[in-house]
């Protein structure tokens, strides 16, 4: 039994089952129960360090693998999916942003990405688009065991990040101010 293995199948079913991938930002796309949001800017999962990112997530965790699933791809032979293990590094996945043929990587056609690990406690997704992306943390209280690796995205609750614009997608400029009070009222964390 390869653990990696079988903990990259386990992330990439957590991906699947933790998302709605039909749906999209202002609208929560989280399925099932998720106690607290971050949100941060979607360039950091885009960008090469995002795999050292994940590894301080899974070695909180002590997970052994995460899925990062590029949602939408028009491309019929396009890999639609990154594994982060142990092994994994910055070069491989700028590899896969850039692509093997110039024009031809995820960066070209940059959609929604979603990542979860093996155990299934996190969840992230991410609309370059909007310039938004979300941590979802199953558990209540889980911030402070996450505190320091979400500090590498410098993630916050909605409602701070809309008070001081965490990226230009948060701002009044690219928001419509409904757009804004839906995605607030969606991901606003009510005490049961």
């Amino acid at each position: 039994m390869n653990i990696v293995s079988d903990g990259c199948k386990m992330a990439g079913e957590n991906v699947r089952g933790g998302i709605d991938p039909d749906r999209r930002f202002p609208r929560n796309i989280f399925v099932g129960h998720w106690s607290e949001f971050f949100f941060f800017d979607s360039d950091w999962m885009t960008e090469p360090d995002f795999v050292e990112h994940v590894k301080a997530f899974l070695e909180v965790e002590g997970g052994h693998c995460a899925c990062l699933w590029k949602l939408d791809s028009e491309k019929p032979n396009e890999a639609r999916f990154f594994s982060v293990a142990e092994h994994t590094t910055a070069n491989d996945y700028r590899a896969l942003l850039a692509g093997r043929i110039a024009g031809y990587g995820w960066l070209n056609a940059m959609e929604r990405l979603a990542c979860a690990s093996d155990s299934g406690e996190w969840c992230m997704y991410c609309e370059p688009n909007n310039e938004i992306a979300v941590i979802g943390l199953r558990h209540s209280g889980a911030f402070t065991r996450y505190s320091s690796a979400m500090s590498r995205f410098h993630a916050a609750r909605i409602d701070q990040a809309i008070k001081e614009p965490l990226s230009y997608g948060f701002s009044q400029v690219a928001a419509a101010p409904e757009w804004r009070n839906a995605l607030l009222r969606e991901y606003v964390v009510r005490s049961v």
